[in-house]
């Protein structure tokens, strides 16, 4: 076994680096509990202070179920060491025994610091866990179950954001050319919706389509897209001409 020997003097301290093989099991041991607890207690100048000498390894380590470290800063709300682990390199979207990304853990905690960090990162919010469940759907499962009553309020609005900020990066806006019908599925209301861009019909949740365009729809006013093509200013009144998508007619409103 080689000894590990520091010199020491008023200025600096020098510790040599050694392949893994040459330093005693103990020794690593004790590094390893060290990083894990820093982990789960987020210690921040702890991690900093570890990720300094061995940051290519740490960033890739597993426990014994197979969590990494940004399993644990990610339902914790770390946005301090999060970033470098993922500048660093370490698997946004690694798995651990259940299944579980970091995403999960900070979707399952409402996390919502986190899970922007992660998602920035690339993280992917439809790979599910060993029960089928991705964070989406993980969020979309404990806004159904929360209660709307004043006590459960704040939760839901935190739910709500983690939602539409998963759903921001899932999804493409897309403006519809129209609602053809309304039903009712799971106690909420669904519109069968016409896109513009050719897209095949589609139900959507009311939750997920404006305000205004349910409401023209309520009100019998047909939604079409439109361009403006000049303007006039007649007094204190302006005038557009409009060309709409649907038709030649060039219409002033």
């Amino acid at each position: 076994m080689v000894s590990l020997s520091i010199i020491r003097s008023e200025r600096f301290h020098y510790f040599p680096r050694l392949a893994t093989p040459n330093v005693a099991e103990d020794l690593r041991k004790r590094f390893a509990a060290e990083w894990w607890t820093a982990c789960r207690e987020a210690d921040t100048e702890k991690l900093q202070q570890l990720l300094t000498s061995s940051t290519e390894t740490l960033v890739n380590s597993r426990d014994a179920k197979q969590r990494s470290a940004i399993h644990f800063l990610a339902g914790i709300g770390d946005v301090k060491v999060l970033p470098k682990l993922l500048f660093e390199g370490t698997n946004v979207n690694a798995q651990d025994d259940d299944g579980y990304t970091a995403l999960h853990l900070a979707a399952g905690y409402m996390q919502l610091e986190s899970l922007n960090v992660l998602l920035n990162a690339g993280a992917d919010a439809e790979i599910e866990d060993n029960t089928g469940r991705s964070a989406q759907g993980l969020v979309s499962a404990l806004l159904n179950n929360t209660p709307v009553t004043t006590t459960m309020y704040s939760r839901r609005v935190a739910l709500e954001a983690m939602l539409e900020a998963i759903e921001g990066h899932i999804y493409e806006d897309v403006v519809p050319a129209k609602l053809v019908k309304s039903r009712t599925s799971n106690g909420q209301t669904e519109y069968l919706v016409q896109w513009i861009d050719g897209y095949n019909d589609m139900w959507i949740s009311e939750r997920d389509i404006a305000d205004d365009i349910i409401i023209s729809f309520q009100d019998n006013v047909e939604q079409v897209q439109g361009w403006e093509i000049s303007s006039e200013l007649n007094g204190n009144n302006e005038k557009r001409l409009i060309k709409w998508s649907d038709s030649d007619i060039l219409t002033w409103i």
